[in-house]
């Protein structure tokens, strides 16, 4: 059989929108040398239709007789591509021209990286967030979310083959991010820091449809990540953790009452994850605590309002450490605390 180097996976399902210009992108492609597995999902559209009005030879048809969702589809993909990579493509997605040579030219220079990623804009150019580049960061920041853009992926088959790793039906609507995370386990990542891919916001995409069951699901992982440090938070405690990881700042609000124990709450569950990974080491301690001190100081620079207590609390902690803040700072910090103390007394007086 001829080796084929990539197989281009993209499930569809009542994809007819956007569809002709996701296959245009990869049939566009400077790397010429791939297989295209398109899987339709049981689509009621005409997705079936457009498929099929593609001559070229390198796609590869697949019809499930019904619709058996995404997590299955994509394994059935996994089983049935012949490439030594894969590439994930979304039916609503743009893969730049560019994207699978990048990505092949650099599999092919790492053996020690199972698979990566790219940096991914939205249509209108605007970047998503910031991109981690390196195997360690990357790790680190998948602690708290899933940085790496499911349709930019491109992993080595060998690695899922060897590891006997397929996409995990117990985490639907976050399937990418449980498959990051059990990857890591035996190989390593890398997110090459171009813009390779564009991804379409929009009503219709999984994220929107199914964001309280992606949110719960991402609980879940959240959960599971804190339990391998030893953490079991409670309630008030992932809530708030939770809260902060999606809205940043969510106690910058007029009513006050129970702020000073939320901030606390949340710094000491900082402190403790910081703590417990010193102590286990799973992830490289220096930059994991380093990490969490920046998280640390940024809930402390918000907090001014509650006075010195902010400082207090500062400087105890193991963030002061691994936070170089110049006497200036610390000086300015101080004062600013001490005004917006003040000023939310007078206001509340």
């Amino acid at each position: 059989m001829t080796d084929i180097p990539i197989t281009v996976l993209m499930p569809v399902y009542n994809g007819e929108k956007f569809l002709a210009e996701a296959i245009d992108s990869i049939l566009c492609q400077t790397f010429k040398d791939f297989e295209f597995l398109i899987i339709n999902d049981g689509s009621t559209d005409k997705t079936k239709e457009i498929i099929q009005s593609y001559t070229d030879p390198r796609i590869r048809y697949v019809e499930n007789e019904k619709n058996i969702k995404l997590i299955a589809s994509l394994n059935k993909g996994l089983d049935l591509a012949k490439g030594r990579y894969i590439a994930r493509m979304d039916a609503d997605d743009i893969s730049l021209p560019e994207r699978l040579e990048k990505q092949f030219s650099f599999m092919e220079k790492n053996s020690e990286i199972g698979f990566c990623g790219t940096k991914a804009n939205v249509f209108e150019g605007k970047l998503l967030k910031k991109f981690p580049e390196t195997d360690d960061d990357i790790r680190i920041r998948m602690f708290f979310f899933n940085h790496i853009p499911h349709p930019s992926v491109m992993l080595r088959k060998s690695v899922l083959v060897q590891n006997n790793l397929k996409y995990d039906k117990n985490y639907i609507h976050a399937e990418d991010y449980a498959l990051w995370l059990q990857m890591l386990k035996f190989t390593n990542v890398y997110i090459i820091q171009e813009t390779l891919v564009l991804h379409r916001l929009h009503e219709n995409q999984i994220s929107e449809i199914y964001n309280k069951e992606q949110y719960s699901t991402a609980r879940k992982i959240r959960l599971e990540l804190l339990s391998k440090l030893g953490i079991s938070p409670t309630e008030q405690e992932l809530f708030l953790y939770e809260d902060y990881l999606e809205k940043n700042y969510p106690w910058d609000r007029i009513n006050y009452s129970n702020i000073k124990e939320e901030v606390i709450m949340l710094l000491d569950l900082l402190s403790k994850i910081e703590k417990s990974n010193s102590e286990m080491k799973i992830y490289d301690e220096k930059l994991f605590s380093t990490f969490l001190a920046e998280k640390y100081w940024s809930i402390v620079n918000h907090s001014t309002f509650m006075g010195v207590i902010m400082f207090k609390k500062y400087v105890s902690s193991f963030a002061y450490r691994y936070v170089n803040l110049s006497f200036f700072m610390q000086i300015k910090f101080l004062i600013r605390a001490i005004i917006r103390y003040n000023n939310r007394n007078n206001f509340k007086g």
